[in-house]
Formats: C-alpha cells, structure tokens, sequence
C-alpha cells in the first residue's frame, strides 16, 4: 500500500515559500531609493525588450515597432477606433479603411503592442500580421493557410493593394479563412484603402458581409498625415 504524504509536502513547500518572500521582502526594504529607481529601471528596459522581441515575432514592420518602443503612439482617428474596438468584445473585427498615410497600419500596430504587455510579450512567438501580398502568394499545401484560421489576433495590412487574381484564389482562401474566423469570433484588424463599396465589389457579398457582422468598418476621411507634415514644411519654408 502506498502511502499519501502529499499533504506534508504541501505544506512544507509553503513553509518555505513564505520563508523566501519574506526574505525578499527584507531585502527590498534595506535597500536606497536610487538602488530601487535602478531596479525598476532596468524592469522597464527588460519589459521593453520582451515586447520588441514579441512585436518582432508577431511580423510587425520594423519601422512601426520602433517607433512604439520609443514611445511613440499617434493620436489619431485610427488609433482611437482601435482602442474603442479594443474594449468592445462583442466586435470580432475591425477594418480600418482609408487612403494612404491616414495612421491606419500604425494603429494596427498599436494594438498588438496593447497586446503584448509585461510578463505576456514573452509568451508571442507566432507571427500574425500579414499584407494581403503576402497571403496571396503563401502555399496552400503546407498547412500554414489553416494556422491562421486560429490565431487569437490577426493583423491584415493592405488588403486590396495585392495582385487580382484572375481565378479567383485569393477570394477563396479569404472566404474560408474569414468565414472560420467569424464563426470562432477570433480578433481580427484588417487595413485597407478600400472604401466599403469597393471593398464589396473586389471580394463579393459574402466576405463584406461576414464582416459588418459582429464587426466594424471605419472609413477614415481625413488628409493623409504625411501630405499635411509636407504641406506645413513648404509653408514653414
């Protein structure tokens, strides 16, 4: 017969738990107030970096997530509907639409940054952000299409820039992938220069229509940020 000591262990296990804190706490407690600044310091720079390493995972273009990691996050149209969609768990997607230079790949960016943070960054390893280039030309044999039908968060940058597809390829992979996402109610951003008409008229009724529900489509109609920034600079000059 075997005999049950889990419970002894237990609390031996506890004992000294409670015997490390304590001495942790001890420790803490003799320390300066520059030695704590230096602390918590370098708990900042540790946190950054794990979520540069995960941003960079994710797939995230270099250019945003440094921008992030210097603490850069834009006030704009794009980003505030990213965090309004952000708080909002009834909404499973969200497509930011508008013309180039609008802040919508940053704010997309943005939200996997939302996502990443503290003790969770190290855990990112997958990548989830895609340009719709990129899906147009990803292998359907190797299994890696259906992986993204299961991603907790997926980013699709661009999604209209891509090759039109004659044979209509892309709109089918977009379909089953969209339709599996609808179903889970798996986050998903989309980024494109579409507007809604011409986004329904590129991949049909049914793609449009899977994302109106349960989703948002926001048409930024504002002047690309870039042409004001040049604009300034020639008035300025």
């Amino acid at each position: 017969m075997c005999s049950d000591t889990t419970g002894t262990s237990d609390v031996t296990q506890v004992d000294e738990i409670t015997e490390i804190i304590q001495r942790i706490t001890e420790k803490i407690k003799q320390q300066t107030p520059e030695e704590i600044e230096n602390f918590e310091r370098l708990q900042k720079i540790d946190s950054g970096r794990a979520r540069w390493r995960a941003m960079a995972n994710f797939g995230v273009p270099k250019r945003a997530r440094e921008r992030l990691a210097n603490g850069f996050i834009p006030d704009t149209h794009a980003v505030k509907a990213v965090v309004d969609w952000q708080k909002n768990n009834d909404l499973w997607c969200l497509v930011l639409s508008g013309p180039p230079g609008v802040g919508k790949t940053m704010a997309a960016a943005f939200w996997l940054w939302l996502l990443t943070d503290g003790e969770k960054a190290s855990n990112h390893h997958v990548p989830c952000w895609y340009t719709s280039a990129q899906l147009a030309v990803m292998s359907s044999y190797d299994g890696k299409i259906e992986c993204l039908w299961k991603l907790n968060a997926m980013v699709i940058d661009d999604l209209g820039t891509e090759y039109i597809d004659q044979r209509g390829h892309l709109n089918a992979r977009l379909d089953a992938m969209i339709d599996s996402r609808y179903a889970e109610e798996r986050r998903t951003l989309i980024t494109t220069n579409l507007t809604f008409t011409e986004f329904k008229a590129r991949y049909g009724d049914r793609i449009a229509d899977r994302m109106n529900e349960g989703g948002s489509f926001i048409q930024i109609k504002i002047k690309s940020y870039r042409q004001r920034s040049t604009q300034e600079g020639n008035d300025n000059g």
